[in-house]
């Protein structure tokens, strides 16, 4: 886990040099929900006059403090863990094109538009029983791998696909690879196949072991590999020190 000063952290959003469009809208999205947990847990929302006085020198909009202040009640009812993300997969959704002559630019197009229609679908459908119950399952997330704040990295991952875990404390042994274990032994709408998906975990990664006296249905011990690909794999290094912003 990295703390960014505002440069980084907009080379982490912006680049593409290894990436891609969508790539770089994810980053986007996991930096609005980063900065959204600051706001909260740093309470700025009550200094949001000192604040708005501050900003306004570098900000150029045409809202008023009178309007953000509206939005208030609004804001404090966000938890950024509760909220679900939507995302085209490459492949499935849209695909690589070239678009027309004479420039022939390479663009995104849909891939199956019957798959981008079920993906609306079920962003403008309210929870299904079955998504309710995913978000009701106790799933505890371990840090075993060595790297400090990777639990974190983990627990916001899985938030994202509309699930409500959280960070235990029990002291564990240093894994390489991370394990999950399945103490409900159900099979029919498990989430276990989201989990492989999520951690990169093959099948030997599963451990299912039934218990009917359980405290928690899932405990997934984050092993040393996850930090490896979860935030630098097959990223570029950003510039340093930064061009300095030019004045507008």
């Amino acid at each position: 886990m990295h703390t960014l000063d505002a440069d980084t952290a907009l080379w982490y959003i912006r680049s593409r040099v290894t990436s891609s469009d969508l790539d770089r809208g994810r980053r986007t999205q996991d930096v609005l929900r980063a900065i959204w947990r600051k706001v909260r847990s740093e309470d700025m929302l009550a200094a949001l006059p000192a604040l708005w006085d501050a900003m306004s020198r570098y900000l150029y909009t045409d809202l008023t403090l009178g309007d953000l202040l509206g939005y208030v009640p609004f804001a404090l009812n966000i938890d950024a863990d509760r909220v679900e993300q939507y995302r085209f997969r490459m492949g499935t959704h849209i695909k690589n094109a070239l678009g027309p002559a004479p420039d022939y630019q390479s663009v995104i197009a849909p891939a199956d538009l019957a798959a981008i229609h079920e993906l609306v679908v079920d962003f403008v459908t309210p929870p299904t029983r079955n998504q309710i119950t995913l978000a009701n399952l106790r799933i505890e997330v371990i840090n075993a791998g060595g790297v400090n704040g990777m639990a974190t990295v983990a627990v916001d991952r899985l938030s994202q696909e509309g699930f409500a875990p959280f960070i235990g404390t029990e002291p564990t042994h240093y894994r390489d690879f991370t394990a999950i274990y399945d103490y409900t032994g159900q099979e029919r709408n498990s989430p276990i196949p989201t989990f492989m998906r999520l951690f990169r975990v093959t099948p030997e990664g599963v451990i299912v072991q039934p218990d009917p006296n359980r405290t928690v249905d899932y405990k997934i011990y984050v092993g040393n590999t996850y930090s490896v690909w979860a935030c630098t794999r097959n990223v570029i290094q950003p510039k340093w020190p930064p061009d300095p912003t030019p004045t507008p």
